[in-house]
C-alpha cells in the first residue's frame, strides 16, 4: 500500500497550494510480522512553500 499527502487545494481545482509546514511528525518506521513500514519524505517541520507555473 502506498500513501501520499499532498498539498492541494480543493476550492482551486487541486492546484498546488503554497505556505508555511507548521507542524510534521512522520510515522517511524517499523518492522513487525507484517513486514516493514517504511518512511520516504522530503520535507522538514518549517519547510516553506513555493508554486512555480511551468508552461
Amino acid at each position: 500500500m502506498e500513501c501520499r499527502i499532498n498539498a492541494e487545494d480543493p476550492f482551486r481545482g487541486f492546484l498546488p497550494s503554497t505556505g508555511r509546514l507548521v507542524k510534521f511528525q512522520p510515522p517511524k518506521e517499523t518492522t513487525d510480522a507484517n513486514g516493514t513500514t517504511r518512511v520516504d519524505t522530503g520535507v522538514t517541520m518549517a519547510a516553506k512553500f513555493r508554486c512555480s507555473t511551468i508552461l
